[in-house]
């Protein structure tokens, strides 16, 4: 069935084409991202809020694609702008004030937004307003973790580096491997092949990079590593289920290859709360690092 045989080929040739785009997208971002870890200083709370502002941008416009849900665009362009005033203010409270501060408004805002947008009838006000909490939270424990005294930026490169591995080794082994479907009503190309690749990647990146930097309890390293990638990939399934619920394929289309920057670091939306979770309570008792 030469048909059949060409259709094969000519999704094996667009597979390894979006494969390479994705990684040379990642060899460039990746080390740019790196280095504002690093050296960024204040700059890396500026770059992580205005990261935050394309993650809610795109959030917003993933739920309002469907024009019944949003039919006028001013209440499009209200929803969208609330959204921005929330997550701006979020970031400026925790970089000027604090995460104590900065947690109470990411509920004040939510549930502030939730109202504005029922009292407008806007459809889905609920998921409209929770894509507050999740980027709010995400960046918030990205730049409460950069801020750490003294091991601050080694903490979130660790945290990159075990959400990496969790997308590559999922990506790649469920690839290669195939076999059964994760969750096909949510995401029908993940399989329970790449979450074990996932995580087994994640862990062992994960334990390299914290041996390399020093970490002083290595296996607790590698048990938190491998506890992150689960985390990551349920952030990971939480945005498909989004996309599929509103009919969309992408989040946006910013990176080449990857989709939408909320494509991109929904995994780190969900492992970074957690690391920063275990960090301000058991990670400075156990001094694992």
């Amino acid at each position: 069935m030469p048909g059949i045989d060409g259709l094969e080929r000519y999704q094996s040739v667009r597979l390894s084409a979006n494969f390479a785009t994705r990684t040379a997208t990642a060899v460039v971002l990746g080390p740019l991202f790196l280095a504002m870890v690093i050296w960024g200083g204040p700059l890396f709370a500026v770059l992580i809020a205005v990261l935050a502002v394309i993650c809610i941008r795109e959030w917003v416009r993933l739920v309002v694609a469907d024009p019944t849900v949003l039919a006028a665009p001013t209440l499009q362009r209200g929803a969208l702008w609330l959204s921005y005033a929330a997550i701006g203010a979020i970031v400026a409270v925790e970089i000027l004030i604090g995460e104590g501060w900065a947690l109470t408004l990411v509920v004040a805002t939510c549930l502030g937004v939730w109202l504005i947008l029922m009292a407008w009838k806007v459809a889905h006000a609920t998921t409209l307003s929770l894509g507050i909490a999740y980027v709010g939270l995400g960046a918030m424990a990205v730049i409460w973790l950069h801020g750490q005294v003294d091991k601050g930026p080694l903490l979130v490169v660790w945290l990159m580096t075990v959400v990496w591995g969790a997308d590559i080794g999922g990506y790649v082994v469920g690839k290669l491997v195939g076999g059964a479907r994760l969750a096909p009503a949510i995401s029908p190309n993940k399989t329970w092949a790449g979450v074990v690749g996932g995580i087994v990647l994640a862990t062992t990146a994960g334990g390299l990079v914290g041996w390399a930097m020093g970490a002083d309890r290595l296996a607790l390293a590698l048990a938190l590593a491998a506890g992150l990638a689960v985390g990551s990939q349920l952030g990971d399934l939480f945005e498909s289920f989004t996309k599929r619920r509103f009919g969309a394929k992408d989040s946006g289309d910013l990176i080449p290859g990857h989709g939408g920057l909320l494509d991109r670091v929904d995994g780190v939306l969900a492992a970074a709360p957690i690391l920063a979770l275990f960090q301000a309570t058991l990670g400075g008792a156990l001094a694992w690092w």
